[in-house]
């Protein structure tokens, strides 16, 4: 049986069109409520704004910038009254140089983009990879401060450059193994996720290294005597043995007795061991005559056959302070070293030399140190001049001028030795 609609008392009936003209002036009345901000007028300022840009080269542009966007953001300034207060925020050189610059800047977007290319840090994308090469991660570099850095760098590269899992890949390569040995690049699919599970690992590294306080071990004793470990200065040995020496009576010993007990000291040669002689003084040794050490007089012979034929060295005739005279050409010697006939050639002309010392290594690997002298010497080549720097040695008799590698260096000599 279908129902009927019954209509009380107190109730009105309405016709359609009755009730969609009822809602309508509701409506009119009650008009929706607009979200907040939508009709705000834009009339803030940078008055009591907190940020600065003085220009230095230590300021970042870009992190003052993005301040000032947070803030007219929030404040709701528009962008003429923007330009207007630019300059509040500027201090030191950046304020002067937007003084010079504002009559060319006429909108927001152009004072932030001249800020940029003015202070910002004009990197092309090469120089941008070969920064963030440079360095791996180390032990002491906690991942979050390394990736921070990272990404920091990145953000130099032009907008859309890389993707983010390109990124990954980069930064993932330059942490350290021991990072990358628990945490498969796999499982990793954004850079939060590897800052989680990098932290969770450096925190096991940390339980790791920190000690239990069951394996503690205890403290170990010190003395502060003698400052040695296992043991108090109650029990330090040294102690006891000082205060019963200055306990014990003193005993007075008469100055005879004292050179009685005295060892006498005797010298003794070094070379045949005679008592009362230095190898110096030696009568036995000094009368032996030393070997020569002269390889040009070396010929070894067997059944009287010659087995060795030296050969001559290379000679260059030099010149000089006018007198002509030659020199041997010796590549194994570092320094060119004047003989002993150039030496008293050097003196005679009053020639200033300069007293120094040098370690002279001989052909044996044997090496000592002597005293030299130095003097620079102007060497003529056939049509050239060459500055040179001479050592001398004061004690060597009838040796020979040698014109070391610094010589033939200097001179830009290349030797041709089988056409000599």
């Amino acid at each position: 049986m279908p129902e009927e609609n019954v209509v009380g008392p107190n109730m009105i009936a309405l016709t359609n069109e009755q009730f969609q003209q009822l809602l309508q002036g509701f409506r009119g009345t009650n008009p929706a409520p607009t979200v907040a901000g939508n009709n705000f007028p834009a009339s803030g300022n940078f008055s009591k704004c907190q940020t600065r840009f003085d220009g230095k080269p230590t300021s970042d542009v870009n992190a003052f910038i993005d301040g000032l966007e947070v803030y007219k953001n929030c404040v709701n300034i528009s962008d003429e009254n923007a330009v207007r207060g630019l300059p509040m925020l500027l201090d030191g050189f950046a304020a002067s140089w937007y003084q010079g610059v504002k009559a060319t800047v006429t909108t927001w977007n152009e004072a932030l983009t001249l800020l940029r290319s003015t202070f910002g840090a004009r990197k092309p994308p090469h120089r941008v990879y070969r920064e963030l090469f440079a360095k791996d991660q180390d032990n002491k570099v906690a991942t979050n401060v390394f990736v921070c850095k990272a990404r920091a760098i990145l953000s130099h590269l032009p907008a859309g450059t890389l993707s983010e899992e390109i990124q990954l890949d980069m930064v993932y390569g330059l942490l350290n193994v021991r990072i990358r040995e628990r945490i498969p690049r796999d499982k990793v699919t954004s850079f939060t996720e590897l800052l989680d599970m990098a932290r969770g690992v450096e925190e096991t590294f940390a339980e790791k290294r920190d000690p239990t306080s069951e394996a503690k071990t205890a403290t170990i004793a010190r003395c502060a005597y003698c400052k040695n470990a296992g043991h108090t200065k109650e029990e330090c040995q040294k102690l006891a043995k000082r205060n019963s020496s200055a306990a014990a009576p003193t005993k007075v010993v008469p100055p005879k007795e004292i050179a009685k007990t005295a060892p006498s000291s005797t010298l003794k040669c070094f070379g045949c061991g005679k008592v009362g002689y230095t190898i110096t003084n030696c009568p036995q040794c000094s009368s032996t005559p030393g070997s020569s050490t002269s390889f040009c007089t070396f010929n070894p012979k067997k059944n009287n056959e010659t087995l060795v034929y030296p050969r001559s060295r290379p000679l260059f005739s030099i010149n000089i302070l006018g007198a002509q005279g030659t020199g041997l050409i010796d590549t194994a010697a570092k320094q060119s070293v004047a003989g002993e006939t150039l030496y008293q050639l050097l003196k005679s002309k009053g020639q200033v030399f300069i007293k120094d010392t040098m370690t002279i290594k001989l052909a044996d690997g044997s090496g000592k140190c002597e005293n030299i002298l130095v003097a620079r010497v102007s060497v003529g080549l056939a049509d050239r001049v060459i500055s040179t720097t001479f050592i001398v040695l004061p004690k060597a008799t009838n040796n020979n001028t040698l014109l070391g590698i610094d010589f033939l260096q200097d001179a830009g000599i290349c030797l041709n030795i089988n056409s000599q």
